[in-house]
């Protein structure tokens, strides 16, 4: 083995070393009963497959329902929660995320215990993060976004004073990450996990599922995740895209 196949082989150790010893970034995803579908599934998915340790949270609509375990969504999934919002009020977390869906909005807009952790994690600067209805009926009405850029479903912007960035998909704002609902569930779920991990990791799990090419290059080129050096560096047929689309756009 040459010197620098031995300094390789022992840097790619320490760095596995680092990675297991690293603390894993820790989440409370608050749900309630007919939240959205796609919006609560799809990004926990995500931040649990980049390795953040995910809580669900159940937000519940009544005394009755703090004795079920389950929440049945809009479209009639069904998740099986970990906790309650009342038994995590003294946990803090890195990031605090809340699906949309108008009725489950709604009950966790009425919750004094959820929103007493927003304004928390808000005052803590620690990341929260909502997407659709969630960013003006809970972040908006509760005043969490009112010095923030965000978006959300259409329809919810009268909520929202700072109104520049609305027509985006995902807008990321100091420490508050907003979505605009069911159709940007994976581009939310993959900037949660890059604001957690970094860049690297967002790229990692965008290449692991598999998202079209053409909607990567759309996003570089629109939000400028990956530098033009680090396309230049990984020259596979998907960065090799990305780079052309950029030279064009620079001529």
């Amino acid at each position: 083995m040459c010197i620098r196949d031995s300094i390789n082989a022992e840097y790619m150790g320490l760095k596995r070393i680092q990675q297991m010893e690293a603390p894993k970034p820790t989440v409370l995803f608050c749900i309630a009963n007919n939240c959205e579908d796609m919006e609560t599934i799809i990004p926990i998915s995500l931040l649990r497959k980049a390795g953040a340790v995910v809580t669900i949270a159940k937000v519940p609509d009544s005394e009755e329902d703090k004795l079920n375990s389950q929440c049945r969504l809009s479209r009639g999934a069904k998740i099986v929660v970990d906790t309650i919002i009342d038994a995590v009020l003294a946990i803090e977390y890195d990031m605090i995320v809340l699906p949309g869906g108008t009725q489950g909005a709604l009950t966790m807009h009425n919750s004094k215990a959820l929103i007493s952790l927003l304004i928390k994690q808000k005052e803590s600067s620690k990341w929260y993060c909502a997407i659709c209805s969630s960013v003006g009926i809970v972040f908006g009405q509760n005043h969490l976004i009112d010095d923030e850029y965000a978006t959300s479903y259409p329809g919810f912007d009268m909520y929202i004073k700072k109104k520049d960035k609305f027509k985006e998909s995902v807008v990321v704002s100091n420490k508050c990450i907003t979505g605009k609902g069911p159709g940007s569930s994976y581009l939310f779920g993959l900037k949660l996990i890059e604001a957690l991990f970094g860049v690297e990791k967002f790229n990692e799990i965008w290449d692991d599922i598999a998202l079209p090419m053409q909607l990567h290059a759309f996003h570089i080129i629109r939000f400028g995740t990956v530098s033009y050096t680090h396309l230049r560096a990984h020259e596979t047929l998907r960065y090799l895209v990305c780079r052309l689309l950029l030279e064009k756009k620079k001529q």
